[in-house]
């Protein structure tokens, strides 16, 4: 009745959609808007010199957890800034339709998220946790005179 599928069928469907993963990727890891986002994040974060890394600062010199969590959806990018307590002080977003693209698929979420994090990774005076969060690390390797 082909109501259950062979071992080579389950096999082939597998490996089509792990093909399809990984070409989703690429798409997204290439595309204009993801080198965008990130230029965008690069500036936005990475001179220490700042509005936002300043905010990010003060709240470190507060004492308790509290920075940017960065939520990707398939909207758009939802940026909240959360003090000690856990308190919303700023909320912001950038949504793909005001720079002109369509809406994120489901599937490409995560990986732009992914990518997004590992830029955000690369700026060194911020500390970048898995969930999306990301802080002003005060305690960072400084350079000597």
């Amino acid at each position: 009745m082909g109501l259950f599928k062979t071992k080579e069928e389950k096999e082939a469907e597998r490996k089509k959609k792990k093909l399809e993963a990984k070409q989703l990727e690429q798409r997204i890891s290439n595309s204009a808007i993801t080198q965008q986002l990130q230029q965008f994040l690069l500036n936005k974060f990475g001179d220490l010199n700042s509005e936002e890394v300043d905010k990010l600062r003060q709240l470190a010199a507060s004492g308790g957890r509290a920075g940017y969590l960065m939520d990707v959806q398939k909207e758009g990018i939802l940026f909240k800034l959360i003090n000690g307590k856990g308190e919303l002080l700023d909320k912001w977003a950038i949504t793909f339709d005001a720079l002109g693209y369509q809406d994120l698929p489901s599937a490409g979420v995560n990986v732009l998220e992914k990518i997004l994090r590992q830029t955000l990774e690369s700026i060194p005076h911020l500390m970048v946790l898995d969930t999306g969060f990301f802080m002003y690390k005060k305690n960072r390797e400084k350079l000597s005179w």
